[in-house]
């Protein structure tokens, strides 16, 4: 694996280890990536399955002192 040489023995294991892998759908960073020593950082995230609602008037009103007391018309200046 990576640089090394490795022996017929180590050829030998590695296979097993591959087909094992394979049929028993495991994973392992060192079966996979055997090239890289140092290791690396991997991030996993799950995305929101809904889709968020903009609340116009929630986030204006922050963000402009008396956006709700505003008649329609001025808001609609200000979006």
């Amino acid at each position: 694996m990576g640089n090394k040489k490795t022996s017929s023995e180590d050829k030998e294991k590695i296979e097993k280890i591959r087909k094992l892998s394979s049929y028993y759908k495991f994973f392992h960073y060192g079966i996979e990536f055997p090239y890289i020593q140092e290791g690396f950082d991997i991030v996993i995230g799950n995305p929101p399955w809904e889709k968020t609602k903009f609340n116009e008037s929630e986030f204006f009103s922050k963000h402009v002192p008396g956006y709700r007391k505003l008649s329609i018309k001025e808001q609609n200046k200000i979006k």
